[in-house]
């Protein structure tokens, strides 16, 4: 993992930004977009490139006694309209992964379901940019971001050279975005965000934001434009979930695929509850 800080830092002035933040409640919404829209574009914006190593997860609810059998059951809607979302605006596709089963899980709203949890991870020789929100303020609370993992001490180091109106804009604007992208429920403004950054920079696949279901878990939405360059395949369980409490999760009576056919088809057989098998080769076997 490698992260990259590519702009200039906040040109909005501390007093300025403050006093926008302040006001930022009484705004009608076309006036909050353009503020966010500003914050963004004068926000350092992290990025971090991620290659393989990674898996991330998806979870979906099923009818009773159902599995998913073709792969696109697993993955987002063909052929129709993206609906809004808290990282896409309508008609822009993304599909939306989490760290871990529990997390997946939880973000589906599974209680005693019948759910299919799918595993991708980025494919051999590629890599992927990510963009974190809330990242900085992470850092500067902990000492260590939710992903910078080892490089939070050099992006330490890179804020602690700013003078001290620049670090408190870059930390305040950051833990801004952060507070209005988990904290609207009608996603206008937490997908107008999420857009202006993947608009920002065209090499950012992945935005990165905590999870407001699971404390200390991660979500991602990610591109899917160019989805299956970058990523694949690599699981997908299919079992009764059981909320145990506190978002963890037990799963019974599971199946898992041992496979995938050229079209696409999903290949099942019974594992116990807690196997879960890594198909080889992975879907898909080449680049599309």
């Amino acid at each position: 993992m490698t992260s990259t800080i590519t702009e200039s830092f906040p040109s909005i002035p501390l007093e300025e930004l403050v006093a926008g933040i302040a006001g930022y409640d009484a705004l009608q919404l076309p006036q909050k977009l353009a503020f966010l829209s500003r914050l963004v574009d004068a926000h350092v914006t992290l990025s971090l490139v991620w290659g393989p190593g990674w898996s991330f997860r998806r979870a979906r609810r099923l009818e009773a006694g159902s599995r998913p059998e073709k792969v696109d059951d697993l993955i987002w809607r063909k052929g129709t309209l993206a609906a809004l979302g808290r990282a896409n605006p309508v008609g822009f596709d993304v599909l939306y992964v989490a760290d871990r089963m529990n997390t997946a899980l939880s973000e589906a709203r599974a209680v005693h379901d019948r759910v299919a949890v799918a595993e991708f991870a980025i494919r051999a020789g590629r890599q992927t940019r990510i963009a974190p929100i809330g990242e900085f303020a992470q850092i500067q609370r902990t000492g260590r971001g939710h992903l910078s993992g080892d490089a939070s001490a050099a992006i330490t180091g890179t804020m602690n050279a700013c003078s001290p109106d620049e670090g408190l804009a870059l930390v305040l604007t950051d833990s801004f975005l952060l507070e209005v992208f988990l904290n609207d429920d009608s996603y206008l403004c937490s997908s107008h965000i999420a857009r202006a950054l993947f608009a920002k920079n065209d090499a950012v696949r992945v935005i990165a934001f905590p999870s407001r279901r699971l404390v200390g878990a991660l979500n991602f939405a990610v591109r899917v434009d160019t989805f299956w360059q970058d990523w694949a395949l690599v699981g997908a369980r299919a079992g009764e979930a059981r909320h145990l409490g506190c978002s963890f999760y037990q799963l019974g009576n599971v199946q898992a695929i041992d496979g995938v056919y050229v079209d696409g088809t999903l290949r099942w057989q019974a594992v116990a509850d807690r196997e879960k098998i890594l198909i080889e080769p992975y879907w898909p076997i080449s680049e599309h």
